[in-house]
């Protein structure tokens, strides 16, 4: 079995990083202080295209079968 923390990262983190930035209404100064790492990944996942998205969601599906079987 492939890993699956690509397909799961793809469909959790997009809105749960971007959701709480909104809400906590980071500034540039807030974020001057986080691990530069972390705002990289965040940043990086906020970007997921709806495409890559329905993607991961497809393989996730997949892989949820494979594991029934």
């Amino acid at each position: 079995m492939d890993d699956p923390a690509d397909i799961l990262g793809r469909l959790m983190l997009p809105r749960s990083c971007d959701m709480r930035f909104r809400l906590f209404g980071f500034t540039e100064a807030d974020e001057a202080l986080m691990h530069r790492g972390l705002l990289e990944y965040v940043y990086r996942r906020a970007a997921t295209s709806l495409l890559d998205y329905l993607q991961a969601r497809e393989k996730r599906e997949q892989l949820g079968a494979s594991i029934l079987q």
